[in-house]
C-alpha cells in the first residue's frame, strides 16, 4: 500500500506533503506579487488618460469628426447634409453620448480615453503571449505614454480603429493559445474578424492589421483559421459597408473612398522620411533590436508584417502624411521594444540595460517638444467662454454661423459650410459623377501638391461662402485658416469683434448706425490678429 500511494519506505504524510505546501506557498507568493504589479501597472496605464482630461487646455487637429458626431446626433445626415470623407460608422456610435451627455469636447475626449486605455490592455495582452508577461507589461506602458496620445486625445480616427484592431487581434491569440475551448476558438477567430471589420470602417486603414493577422496564420501554416478569419473579415467590412451604401447611396463611394485619390501628387520620399523619424524616433532602434532578437520566433510575424503593410502605407501610397498616420505604426514597434527590454532585463547583461537607459533617456528628450504640443492648445474655460458667446449671438436653429467646428460644438449650434477642408473636393467629385467623367477625373487628371490641389478645390465653394459674409446671411464669423477673409476685410463689411481667446476672435456683423456692435466689442477688445493685419491662422 505504501508502494502505490507514496512509494517504498515513503510516508505520504511526510516529507512529500511538506514539498507540496513549500510549492503552493511559493506560487500563491508568486500569484500576490504579479497581482500587486498588475494594480500598479494598471495605475500607470490609466494615469496619461485622467492627466490629460485634467490638463487645462485642448488640443485637436482635425476637429471634423467629433463635430460630424455632434451633428449627427442632431439629426444631420451624413453625405447629405455635410461631407463624409470615412465610412460614418464611428460617428454614428459616437452620436449617442451627445444625446446623453451634452454637446462638449469631453464627450470625444472621454471616448478617446476609453479607446486609448483598452488598446493598453489589448497590447499587453498580446505581449505577454508573445514574448512574455513583463514584456507585455512595458508594451502597454510604452503605448500609453506614447506622446501620440497626449496630442491625438481628442478623437482621431487612428485611435479608435487601432483599439478594435488590437482587441480583435488580442481574441484570435486567445483562441489560437487554447485559452478557451475548441468551439470557442473558431468563435474567437470569427469576432476577430468582425472586429478588424469595425477597425476599417472607423479608419480604412484598418485594413493592415487585418491583412498582417492573416500573414501571421499563414506564417503559422494554420491555413483553416487563416481561411476563417478572411471570410469573416470580409464579410465584416462589406457586410457593413453594405448597410451604409442602402442609407446613403454612391455618395458613400465618392467621399470616403474615391475622395482619397484626388488630394494632391505623393508627397515625396525624401520629405517623408525624416518625418517619421522624428515621429517614431528611438522607438526605431528598439524596433530593429526586437526583429533581430525574435527573428526565430514564429511570434514575430505579426508585428513584422503588421509594421509592413503600415510603412508601405505611409511611405509609398498615400498622397498625403499626417503625423497621426504613426499611431497604428507605433503599435508593432511598441510590441518589439516591450519584448526586448524585457528580454534584456531576463538575461542581466549589464551592456544592453546600459543601452536601454540611454534609448529611454533619448527617448524622453527627443519627445519632449511632441510632449509639449500634445499639451498645448486652447484653455478650457476659453473654449467655453468663446462657446458661450457663440450661443448667444446665433439663435438655435440658425445657421448664420462660420467658425471652427469645435467652437460651433461648444456652442450647440450648427454652423454653414462644415467641413470646409474636404468640401471641395466632394464638389468636384460631384460635378464630374454629373458629367460621366468620374474615372477620368479620379484617375487620370494631373495634380499638383495637396496645398495646390487644394486651394483649387476650394474655389468651388468661397465665392458663396464671402458673398454670405458680405450679405449678412452670415452673422457671426470666427475666422479659421480655410476661410481666407482678413480680420480687416470683415471690419469693412461691418464685423466687429466681440470676444476673443487664444487664436480666435469672434466678429458680429451690426448695423454701422447701431452702437450695439461697439458695446459689445468694447468686451472683446482688439484682437492680436487685428493689430498686425494678418490673414487667419497665421501665427
Amino acid at each position: 500500500m505504501n508502494g502505490d500511494r507514496g512509494g517504498p519506505g515513503i510516508k505520504p504524510n511526510g516529507v512529500q506533503n511538506g514539498v507540496v505546501r513549500g510549492i503552493a506557498h511559493e506560487r500563491g507568493q508568486r500569484s500576490v506579487t504579479r497581482s500587486g504589479w498588475c494594480v500598479v501597472i494598471l495605475f500607470l496605464l490609466l494615469a496619461p488618460r485622467v492627466g490629460r482630461a485634467l490638463w487645462p487646455s485642448v488640443w485637436i487637429e482635425d476637429d471634423n469628426y467629433l463635430y460630424s458626431a455632434y451633428l449627427i446626433s442632431r439629426g444631420e445626415m451624413p453625405y447629405r447634409d455635410f461631407v463624409q470623407a470615412n465610412p460614418p460608422l464611428l460617428e454614428q456610435a459616437a452620436a449617442p453620448f451627445f444625446r446623453w451627455f451634452g454637446p462638449s469636447h469631453r464627450v470625444g475626449e472621454f471616448l478617446s480615453s476609453l479607446a486609448m486605455f483598452a488598446g493598453s490592455l489589448a497590447i499587453w495582452f498580446l505581449g505577454s503571449r508573445f514574448f512574455g508577461w513583463n514584456a507585455g507589461a512595458l508594451a502597454a506602458l510604452f503605448w500609453a505614454w506614447l506622446p501620440l496620445g497626449f496630442r491625438y486625445h481628442l478623437f482621431e480616427r487612428e485611435v479608435f480603429s487601432c483599439a478594435a484592431a488590437l482587441v480583435g487581434m488580442a481574441f484570435l491569440v486567445a483562441g489560437r493559445k487554447r485559452e478557451f475551448n475548441l468551439a470557442s476558438s473558431w468563435a474567437a477567430t470569427v469576432l476577430a474578424g468582425l472586429l478588424f471589420g469595425i477597425a476599417f470602417q472607423f479608419k480604412q486603414g484598418g485594413l493592415f492589421p487585418c491583412l498582417a493577422s492573416i500573414a501571421y496564420l499563414c506564417g503559422l501554416r494554420e491555413w483553416r483559421r487563416a481561411l476563417v478569419l478572411s471570410v469573416s473579415s470580409a464579410f465584416s467590412i462589406l457586410g457593413l459597408l453594405a448597410v451604409a451604401y442602402g442609407q446613403f447611396g454612391p455618395e458613400l463611394i465618392l467621399q470616403s473612398f474615391l475622395l482619397h485619390f484626388i488630394k494632391g501628387s505623393p508627397v515625396p520620399l525624401a520629405s517623408r522620411l525624416p518625418r517619421l523619424f522624428w515621429e517614431v524616433g528611438p522607438l526605431l532602434p528598439m524596433t530593429l533590436w526586437g526583429l533581430w532578437v525574435f527573428r526565430r520566433r514564429p511570434a514575430v510575424l505579426f508585428p513584422l508584417f503588421w509594421l509592413g503593410f503600415e510603412l508601405i502605407f505611409s511611405l509609398g501610397l498615400s498622397s498625403t502624411f499626417w503625423p497621426h498616420y504613426m499611431i497604428p505604426l507605433q503599435a508593432p514597434m511598441v510590441l518589439l521594444a516591450g519584448g526586448v527590454a524585457a528580454e534584456a532585463a531576463n538575461r542581466r547583461l549589464a551592456w544592453i540595460a546600459a543601452v536601454l537607459g540611454l534609448v529611454v533617456l533619448g527617448v524622453q528628450v527627443w519627445k519632449a517638444p511632441l510632449y509639449r504640443m500634445g499639451l498645448s492648445g486652447i484653455r478650457r474655460a476659453e473654449l467655453r467662454r468663446l462657446g458661450s458667446v457663440v450661443a448667444e449671438l446665433v439663435p438655435r436653429g440658425s445657421r448664420a454661423l462660420i467658425c471652427p467646428p469645435l467652437i460651433a460644438l461648444e456652442a450647440d449650434r450648427i454652423k454653414s459650410f462644415s467641413y470646409i477642408d474636404t468640401l471641395g473636393f466632394t464638389r468636384q467629385l460631384r460635378w464630374a459623377h454629373q458629367q460621366g467623367r468620374l474615372l477620368e477625373w479620379v484617375f487620370k487628371t494631373p495634380r499638383g501638391s495637396f496645398a495646390q490641389t487644394l486651394g483649387i478645390a476650394n474655389a468651388t465653394w468661397l465665392p458663396e461662402a464671402v458673398d454670405a459674409v458680405r450679405k449678412r446671411r452670415v452673422r457671426v464669423v470666427v475666422p479659421e485658416p480655410e476661410l481666407p477673409i482678413g480680420v480687416r476685410a470683415l471690419r469693412r463689411m461691418g464685423f466687429l469683434p466681440v470676444a476673443r481667446a487664444g487664436p480666435y476672435a469672434v466678429f458680429f456683423a451690426v448695423s454701422r448706425d447701431s452702437g450695439e456692435g461697439r458695446r459689445r466689442a468694447s468686451g472683446g477688445g482688439r484682437t492680436d490678429a487685428d493689430a498686425r493685419g494678418i490673414q487667419p491662422g497665421e501665427k
